[in-house]
């Protein structure tokens, strides 16, 4: 079993990032910085106002860079993911 995003969202694997600052962990959710992850599977993209169906620009498997704090954190089949929006999404690693 998958879980398909709808639409214009984007199912993301966050990599895992460990920052220290002395001996001191510093949680993922308290970093002020652009968070790296990779494309697990995408919707089928946005309809304009006239219709017209605009396809998602990356694919699964691009690594991707989110700001903090977007999108909704899902657990599914053993893992966490997190969906957001692709326009939401900052940059492509190509």
């Amino acid at each position: 079993m998958n879980l398909k995003p709808r639409m214009n969202n984007v199912s993301i694997q966050m990599d895992k990032e460990v920052e220290l600052v002395g001996s001191i962990v510093i949680p993922e959710k308290h970093r002020d910085r652009a968070s790296i992850g990779t494309v697990v599977d995408i919707g089928i993209g946005k309809y304009t106002d006239i219709g017209v169906l605009i396809k998602p620009r990356v694919k699964p498997g691009d690594r991707v860079y989110l700001p903090v704090g977007v999108g909704t954190e899902v657990s599914f089949d053993g893992k966490k993911l997190l969906v957001i929006q692709e326009d939401q999404i900052l940059a492509k690693v190509v």
